[in-house]
Parts: structure tokens; sequence; C-alpha cells
């Protein structure tokens, strides 16, 4: 069996992120199984990943993310990413660091939650535009 990326995840695609957690997700839903060494570093993101003032690199990754959670939204761990990345890490902790007056801080998480409903809003058209009226 053969399973390769997606190809419109990922840098530079029409989805900028996502295609490892989305290769990963099709292989455990295949039957595939994973091993986790917690003393192997196998991802390599940049310290930009945690500025919180790089709105356009926030602003491109959460499109992915976004579309990430539409493409496996009916299942049950699509819907529990979608609970925790689009409801708890995003939209509250915009409103957690709004109450703790870090303006910064929850302007970033308030983008990432809207990049995460454009890129959502994005994938789900492109994939049921045909079928909308049924």
């Amino acid at each position: 069996q053969k399973i390769l990326f997606d190809e419109r995840f990922g840098l530079g695609s029409i989805y900028g992120s996502e295609e490892e957690n989305e290769l990963i997700f099709r292989l455990l839903k295949n039957g595939f199984k994973g091993y986790y060494n917690p003393n192997i570093d196998y991802v390599y993101h940049p310290p930009s990943d945690l500025d919180f003032n790089d709105i356009k690199r926030v602003k491109i990754r959460s499109i992915g993310l976004g579309a990430f959670i539409a493409k496996y939204l009916f299942s049950i761990e699509g819907f529990f990413y979608f609970l925790k990345y689009n409801i708890f890490r995003t939209l509250l902790g915009s409103f957690f660091f709004l109450i703790k007056l870090d303006f910064v801080k929850s302007k970033f998480y308030f983008i990432k939650w809207i990049g995460i409903w454009k890129g959502f809003f994005k994938y789900f058209r492109s994939e049921h535009e045909s079928n909308i009226w049924l």
C-alpha cells in the first residue's frame, strides 16, 4: 500500500502547513503503527514559531491547520482536534491574554483563530462545492 504526502499541505502549497500531521493521521487511520521516542528530536521548527509578533507566519500556518481540521472533522480524532485548536488554544487563549492585558499574544491567538476558519472553509468549499446543493 502506497501512501504519499497530500501535496496540498505544506510550505509553499495551497495550505501552508500540517503536511506531517496529515500524513501521520492517514497512516494511523490506514492501520499503520507508530512508535514515539521522546529522546529523538524529529521535527525542527525555528524559533520564529514562538514569535508572537510574526503575524504573517501565523496567518499562513493557521490556514493549513484549518484545512487539516476540515479534512478530518467527521472523525472522532478530527473533532477533538477541532475543539483543542479552534476553541481551547486559540479562541480561549486570545481571551485569556486579553484579560491579562497582553495584547500582542491576544492578537496572535485571535489572528490564528481567524486563519483556522479561513483554512477550514477554503478546504471545505474546495472539496464539497460540487455537492453543495445535494
